[in-house]
């Protein structure tokens, strides 16, 4: 990004991140296949906490990384429910103007392969990829 070496595409792109460190495969997949990345990227992780509710002040820690890379950090408590709309909104009190008919959402998903060799035995791995293979996806919340 930095080289300018990346063709850029006007608006934003939100990548929703589970992990929220690194920059998410989904990122890498998109430069690969378009050759290009939007001109504002935002890196989505939405944590729950271990605690009921939260403070609209304590939601949201925005990091800018580059210029058009932001990590955005979205907690809340366990008895809320995460409103994507609303963390899009709350970003813009911290300066982040976003047009949402230019911005796209991308979500990732993975799959588990099993391989032989050391470690679980293979009845436990078959078990812990049936469970993740039905277990409910974020976008169906």
């Amino acid at each position: 990004m930095r080289k300018g070496e990346i063709r850029r595409l006007q608006g934003t792109a939100v990548y929703l991140d589970a992990r929220g460190d690194g920059v998410p495969p989904t990122v890498l997949r998109s430069v690969r296949f378009t050759g290009s990345l939007h001109e504002r990227i935002i890196l989505l992780t939405v944590r729950s906490e271990e605690v009921p509710r939260l403070r609209g002040s304590e939601r949201l820690e925005v990091i800018e990384h580059a210029p058009g890379l932001i990590r955005v950090i979205a907690r809340y408590g366990f008895m809320e429910r995460p409103h994507l709309p609303g963390i899009i909104r709350q970003l813009q009190r911290h300066g982040l103007e976003i047009d949402t008919e230019e911005t796209i959402y991308v979500l990732g998903r993975e799959t588990l392969v099993i391989r032989d060799g050391r470690g679980m035995p293979r009845w436990r791995k078959r078990l812990f990829r049936f469970l993740s293979r039905n277990a409910l996806r974020p976008t169906l919340h």
